[in-house]
């Protein structure tokens, strides 16, 4: 059986019986001064949390929203069907959030969002239907170039069918000459046929506004080329000069179709911005929205508290005439049923202004405080579950904000946060930690042969790999690209921190398993203690990665520890760099020979070129120190120019003072730059014009590294070389991870067997090094190459090798370096003295 019900009215009507009449009316006005309340706070509790729900609701609509827009803005989509539902769905998604708002600004912003979203999906249709014309048009250039070659072909038959009817045949014809020169033009027009449609593919891929303007101007590069390639090509058959008109149309075609493409590319990266701009506004008004609501709880309380405060004083006001009636009864009644309740519930919406939704009202009454109370608590919990909502949308916010979004480590302005984090800690407690600055080695090797999105799987894998390593032990973080940051907060151990870089190197040299491909990355480190290696942020950041640049320079899978002398070794190479340029012009750089032997007769063969620079301040700097950086700059062409031509210069002076020059060969290296520049064997025939050298005693070395970077190229670079008169060299041969597999394709005269097999054969088991050695050779006799063997050091190497019937090499135990002039004696002896 439920407890009667004891109203407020019947409390104060009692009391007026006994006191006085008066007591009544108060009492009446009371409660309804607590109805009006209780409708303040039924009606207004309601309409916030609606919007608090409708916010709510339009804030994760949002995000995930925003989230799907990305992914569209992310990459090209060239499927119309794809584009078109995306569009349906995410404009419904739209209309279906604005619906949910009563903001006219919200509404508009939302119609701003939909026309440039409309905007963006215009601009992606029209960039597939030119990536189509674009398809079309190297499809009709191909046909068009197939044809270019079939009418050579019969203008060759033809040519040959009248020459063999009219002619005695003679090797010597120009006949000959001239269709060859068509042909290796053809063959030229193919290989810059397929270097623009690699690069045009390249425009599929996700590309950067940065990358866009170099890929276009490399396609048109590449389309000049082309154009300079057909113009050379000449003949008076009338089919290959009808080709040649067709090919130029075509390729006319082409450029307008790029161009029209460059167009599209640049105005979708200002679609993308005024997307992104009107996205944001929208964040910033549902954001808005919150604060205003949060706003309308505070004036509630203000309001409610008024309403309280009037009540009192007007209760006190009428108690005040009624005093002496009232008496002791009177002021008990008012204080139990009126100021107690009162005060809790100023209270508690005290509270809620604090944020604190979650605490309940307790007025243990059986009155018309209960229904207050009843609907108070009710308001309160929708409230907080409101609360606790909008928190946890902050929170994925937060997340966002700080964290990468590939791999889900913490992004540079987090890693940076902890940074300092540890610094402040480490001075309070005057303790110390460690960080280590890792790139990946192989990265960008894996990024340019497999594609980007095998690049972003092999991320993923390392950071799972570092994040399981690391473990609880310290803090993991993506800077960028290829780049992370390992914190060790409680590591004040230099030795230790050692161990761990080398743990890491270990397990990023395992092998990744990318969609069945087996990718090795490696890694090198930078390691710095606090505060030994700095005491600041940006100190300890910059000398981490400092030292993580001097284990690049060590070679794959090291670590370094930061030493004060790597500064100013980058200093050094800061001062290289801007000194090369001034050594040509200052004539600072100079050449030494070193001998090349036959080493069953000592007699010289040659000689290789080796570059020096004679530093002003530095004093003699040799070439691994000032090479990589001309590589990196570029000045390392200009550089290989200066040699040849000096050496060419050398040999012209010897023949004029009368060195007996027959049967000597000079080994003059080049780079991979200068070895594939255009017109390369065109630009070495006129300096030797210029020297009065001849083309026969001249060997041009590359590195087996930099040949199987681009076999193709390098391929057709020898054989042009070749037809000039040139001899070409594989230097360092043995290294590369495919010799055998591409040596059958390269045309060179000469093999260059590398110095660490040399060394290997004076270990005390060199039976290893001896098998590779002697499958070299066989290798280059089968195939009627010269062998030379780099690094003989000692009698010891110099037998081994004439046991292995190598017949060539060079080496400190035959001879150092030597300047010309001593070359030049050495010559005149002819044979080394045993």
């Amino acid at each position: 059986m439920n407890t009667p019900k004891i109203t407020l009215g019947f409390r104060f009507i009692t009391s007026a019986m006994v006191i006085l009449a008066l007591l009544c009316s108060l009492g009446f006005y009371v409660i309804n001064s607590l109805a009006n309340i209780q409708g303040i706070i039924d009606y207004q509790s309601n309409q916030h949390i609606n919007k608090l729900a409708i916010n709510s609701s339009v804030s994760r609509e949002m995000f995930l929203l925003s989230n799907r827009v990305q992914l569209l803005e992310q990459s090209l989509l060239y499927d119309k069907e794809i584009l078109n539902k995306e569009g349906v769905f995410i404009e419904q998604k739209l209309n279906e959030i604005r619906a949910l708002s009563d903001s006219t600004n919200f509404s508009q912003l939302t119609d701003v969002f939909i026309r440039n979203f409309h905007r963006f999906i215009d601009n992606s249709l029209s960039l597939n239907q030119i990536l189509r014309e674009l398809k079309a048009a190297d499809k009709e250039l191909l046909n068009i170039l197939e044809a270019l070659d079939l009418s050579v072909s019969q203008n060759h038959l033809q040519q040959v069918l009248k020459h063999e009817s009219t002619h005695v045949p003679n090797p010597d014809d120009s006949f000959h000459t001239s269709n060859n020169v068509l042909e290796g033009a053809i063959t030229r027009l193919k290989v810059t046929y397929l270097t623009i449609g690699k690069l045009t593919a390249t425009i599929r891929s996700r590309i950067t506004p940065d990358t866009e303007e170099v890929l276009i101007i490399e396609i048109e590069n590449q389309l000049d080329i082309f154009e300079l390639h057909l113009s050379n090509l000449n003949g008076l058959y009338s089919p290959i000069i009808e080709n040649k008109l067709k090919t130029r149309q075509s390729l006319e075609e082409y450029r307008e179709i790029l161009s029209k493409l460059q167009n599209k590319l640049a105005q979708r990266w200002r679609i993308l911005s005024s997307l992104a701009k009107s996205e944001n506004e929208l964040l910033a008004q549902v954001e808005k929205t919150e604060g205003s609501v949060k706003f309308s709880a505070i004036l509630l309380k203000n309001q409610l508290k008024t309403e309280i405060q009037t009540l009192r004083l007007e209760v006190i006001y009428f108690a005040g005439f009624i005093l002496i009636f009232s008496g002791i009864i009177f002021v008990r009644q008012i204080h139990k049923h009126i100021k107690t309740p009162i005060k809790t519930i100023i209270t508690r919406f005290n509270e809620v202004e604090a944020d604190q939704f979650n605490q309940v009202i307790q007025l243990k009454r059986n009155d018309e405080w209960n229904t207050i109370e009843k609907a108070f608590n009710k308001m309160s919990k929708r409230l907080d579950e409101t609360y606790q909502e909008l928190q946890a949308e902050r929170i994925k916010l937060n997340h966002l904000a700080h964290h990468d979004v590939l791999t889900g480590l913490a992004n540079r302005l987090q890693i940076y946060q902890d940074i300092e984090h540890c610094i402040n800690k480490a001075k309070q407690d005057k303790g110390k930690f460690g960080l280590l600055f890792l790139d990946v080695d192989q990265f960008k090797n894996v990024n340019d042969n497999l594609g980007h999105a095998m690049g972003d799987q092999l991320l993923k894998q390392i950071a799972k790999r570092l994040r399981e390593t690391v473990a609880s032990d310290g803090i993991v973080a993506r800077l960028g690209g290829d780049e992370f940051m390992i914190i060790y907060p409680d590591e004040d151990h230099l030795g230790t921190l050692q161990d761990r870089a080398e743990e890491l190197n270990d397990i990023l040299n395992q092998p990744f398993e990318l969609n069945m491909t087996s990718v090795l990355a490696g890694s090198s480190i930078g390691v710095c203690l606090y505060p030994q290696h700095g005491d600041t942020l940006e100190t300890l950041v910059s000398n981490a990665d400092v030292a993580m640049y001097h284990s690049k320079r060590k070679g794959p899978n090291a670590y370094s520890v930061y030493e004060s002398k790597m500064s100013s070794d980058a200093h050094k190479l800061l001062q290289l760099s801007a000194g090369l340029r001034k050594a040509m012009d200052k004539n600072e750089f100079f050449i030494q020979y070193q001998p090349q032997y036959d080493i069953s007769t000592n007699e010289i063969t040659g000689a290789e070129a080796l570059i020096r620079w004679e530093h002003p301040e530095m004093g003699l700097i040799q070439p691994d120190n000032f090479l990589p950086i001309a590589e990196k700059t570029g000045i390392i062409t200009d550089i290989d120019t200066w040699v040849f031509k000096h050496v060419t210069q050398q040999i012209s002076q010897w023949k004029e003072q009368g060195v007996e020059l027959k049967g000597k060969e000079f080994s003059i290296n080049f780079s991979a730059r200068k070895f594939l520049s255009p017109h390369l064997a065109e630009e070495l025939s006129h300096i030797l014009q210029e020297s009065n050298c001849p083309s026969n005693c001249i060997i041009i070395e590359i590195t087996e590294q930099d040949l199987i970077t681009n076999l193709e190229l390098c391929s057709e670079a020898i054989v042009e070389l070749q037809y000039h008169g040139f001899k070409v060299a594989i230097d360092d041969f043995g290294v590369g991870y495919s010799s055998l597999n591409y040596l059958k394709n390269l045309p060179a005269q000469c093999l260059k067997i590398d110095k660490s097999f040399v060394a290997d054969l004076d270990a005390d088991d060199s039976n290893s090094g001896s098998a590779i050695i002697s499958a070299i050779i066989n290798l280059a006799n089968n195939m009627s190459l010269t062998v030379i063997a780099e690094g003989i050091e000692n009698e010891r190497q110099q037998k081994m090798l004439i046991q292995q019937d190598c017949s060539r090499g060079q080496g400190y135990h035959l001879s150092y370096p030597i300047s010309a002039s001593e070359l030049s004696e050495l010559m005149g002896n002819n044979v080394k003295s045993a």
